[in-house]
């Protein structure tokens, strides 16, 4: 299946954990908006794009696991609090270049 982009809606969701599950397709824009989550785990799946860029910001963030996907563009910069996963996804480079 697919991230559905409705989820984006779910204001007061705080941890998101669709990892294993084979999910296919992008990781939705609307995730973006979800400004109360601390934990996102989507590893393990057949997700392909570019990681939306709202991502960087969420507020709240503080784990994002998108290793072993099949991802692929510029890696978004994240603040340094938050933990980041991005292992086995090849097509992935970062924005500035190093």
């Amino acid at each position: 299946g697919t991230i559905p982009s409705t989820l984006g809606k779910l204001a007061r969701l705080e941890v998101l954990e669709l990892h294993d599950n084979e999910m296919e397709g992008v990781i939705p824009d609307e995730l973006g908006a979800l400004s109360n989550l601390r934990d996102m785990y989507l590893s393990g799946n057949r997700l392909t794009g570019p990681i939306p860029p709202g991502l960087a910001s969420l507020p709240e963030l503080e784990s994002l696991w998108l290793n072993d996907n099949r991802l692929d563009g510029c890696i978004p910069a994240w603040p340094e609090e938050i933990r980041v996963q991005l292992d086995n996804n090849p097509d992935l480079f970062r924005c500035d270049g190093k």
